[in-house]
Formats: structure tokens, sequence, C-alpha cells
């Protein structure tokens, strides 16, 4: 009898690990690199939707305007680009910041895949300050960091690549509104836009219908 409990509890056993790794194969299997997440930079109201494999989904980006002033959409509009070429094209230390907190997150991502943590239908989002904390506190060494930014060098240069693309005559292309709010009492009005690939493929394409060019 003690037998034939300890077979039913092998196997028992070994049908969990079974079902435990093929779920995690589930959630690491296929293209990997295609898996997505999210850096928030929250000072800058930028947020970054992107693949290990580099390529960006959406960015996101927060505009302010005092609520007052008759013009308040443009003027949150404004802002934000603002924001967003600042964002791309500021400082340099703080453009080697933001690599690394990229590479912190796309790591601790990955440790999350491996835990099978992350769910295949999610969308993890890790902050800049979580990960600055982190790499501040744990004294990184500057291998660490330049593992950091080896594995997100790929992530800032599609950004820049974007940006680029999107930008015609001075103007940010495939960017929409999604929505919008009042915070401070009333007093500052802040709309928040994003750009994604097909935003942009709809744009051109409009574009190009209006234009009588469908070639």
């Amino acid at each position: 009898m003690k037998k034939y409990f300890l077979y039913a509890f092998l196997l028992l056993f070994v049908f969990s690990c079974s079902t435990k790794n093929e779920k995690l194969a589930k959630s690491v299997g296929g293209e990997v690199k295609d898996r997505q997440l999210s850096t928030d930079f929250t000072d800058d109201g930028i947020k970054i939707t992107y693949t290990l494999g580099g390529d960006i989904k959406i960015l996101e980006v927060s505009g302010q305007a005092e609520a007052w002033k008759t013009n308040v959409t443009v003027l949150a509009e404004a802002d934000a680009m603002a924001k967003l070429t600042k964002f791309v094209y500021g400082k340099d230390v703080s453009n080697s910041q933001r690599v690394n907190v990229i590479g912190k997150s796309m790591e601790n991502f990955n440790d999350n895949l491996i835990k099978s943590v992350y769910k295949g239908d999610e969308v993890p989002t890790f902050t800049d300050k979580q990960i600055e904390d982190e790499i501040n506190t744990n004294d990184l060494s500057n291998q660490d960091l330049t593992r950091y930014q080896r594995e997100a060098n790929v992530v800032n240069d599609t950004i820049i690549e974007t940006l680029t693309k999107i930008s015609s005559s001075g103007k940010l292309q495939g960017v929409r509104k999604i929505r919008d709010f009042v915070k401070d009492d009333g007093k500052t009005y802040v709309a928040v836009y994003v750009w994604s690939e097909k935003d942009l493929a709809t744009s051109n394409f409009i574009k190009q219908k209006m234009s009588g060019n469908n070639n």
C-alpha cells in the first residue's frame, strides 16, 4: 500500500513538473525577442513599449498646459512634442542613464520570464525610478552598466530612428491624442499622445489617397 502511494506521489510530482515546464515553455517559447515590455520615464512624461528585439511598438508622451488658457490643447500638444524631442536628443548624461534603465528593464523582464512570473499576454512595465534605485543601491560595476548599455543600445537607436521617421517639416506624424484630464484642482490640463507604426502607416496611406498618389 505504501508503495502504491509512493508511486502515485511520484507520478503526480512528475506530472506537475511537466505541466509547469510546459507552461513556462509556452510563456518563454516562440519568438522571445518579440515579447513586449514598457519602460515608464515618469519625470519626462514618456512611456516606451518595445520588444526585446528592439522594435518600438508605442511611444506615449504627456503634455501639460495651464487650464485657464484658451488655446490649452495646442499648448499641451506642443509641450508633449517638445518633451519627446528633448527626451531623444537630450544631454549625453541623460541618454546614457536612459540606456542603462532600459537595459536593466530588459534584464528584469528576462528574470521574470525564467521565474515564470510573466504571463504571455501581459506587458510588464518598469518605471525609471524603480530601476534607478536598483542600479544606485546595488553599487553596480562599470562592467554591469556596460552590459546594460549593450543590451539597450538597439532600443535607444530605434527610438532615434523612429523620431526621425515620424518627423516631417517639423511636425510629428502618426501621433494621436488618446486621453486628457485636469489635475491640481483644475489648474493644469494634461493630454496624452501616442505614436505607433500602425498609426504612421495609416497617416501615410491617407496622405497618399488625398494627394492622388496610389503607387
